[in-house]
């Protein structure tokens, strides 16, 4: 898990991915693609890459990922040497998504804490001290404008966890008291949430905004 959450890695590296979540997943679901095969580029946590097609993991798929390359064979890589794949639906190769295995706390309806789960997401947002990432129990693309969809039962099963910079776990900030007590160590994020000049739903400003005081 050493160095797992290098978000400024992702920032430099993936500044020019489109990370787009779509949380209700029945808006649009006409066009929904059935993925079969995505284009991928797998980063390797030892550094290696490699590019291929692969049919997307769902958000709680633990088996290796199966990708096959233009030309070659085809290879088996397991979660875990997975640093993180960027994924895009072939006809919309401008539109690029970064999945990483993300750990996140798992509660009860009561809300209470019952254990943490490791779960494929996708960052939306990304900070020079925060990213934010969308989980779903399956993904797929629109097939009209190759935004990345996740997909649940009945809209259950939607995740948005925070992970901040040197972090080796996220936190559930689904709602505003959960963010705001997430986004405790910046007070004036806090106060222009609590004023409503920012809105909690508004990831990508709230990553750009976030400054934690040491």
């Amino acid at each position: 898990m050493k160095n797992f959450f290098r978000i400024t890695f992702l920032a430099f590296i993936f500044s020019c991915v489109i990370t787009v979540f779509v949380s209700d997943a029945h808006a649009g679901a006409y066009y929904l693609n059935d993925t079969k095969l995505a284009r991928v580029h797998v980063i390797l946590k030892n550094g290696e890459t490699f590019d291929g097609k692969t049919k997307l993991p769902g958000g709680w798929y633990t088996k290796p990922i199966k990708v096959t390359p233009d030309e070659g064979k085809t290879r088996k890589f397991k979660p875990e040497e997975i640093e993180a794949l960027v994924v895009w639906e072939k006809k919309h190769p401008d539109k690029q998504f970064v999945m990483r295995r993300i750990t996140r706390p798992y509660y009860n309806r009561k809300g209470q804490w019952k254990h943490d789960n490791v779960q494929w997401m996708f960052a939306q947002a990304v900070g020079k001290h925060l990213t934010i990432y969308m989980g779903a129990p399956m993904y797929e693309f629109n097939r009209r404008n190759g935004t990345l969809v996740g997909l649940a039962q009945y809209n259950n099963g939607f995740s948005s966890v925070g992970v901040k910079t040197g972090a080796e776990k996220g936190v559930f900030i689904g709602n505003k008291k959960s963010l705001m007590e997430f986004l405790s160590d910046a007070p004036t994020i806090c106060r222009r949430l609590e004023a409503n000049e920012i809105d909690s739903n508004d990831y990508q400003t709230i990553v750009d905004v976030y400054e934690p005081v040491e």
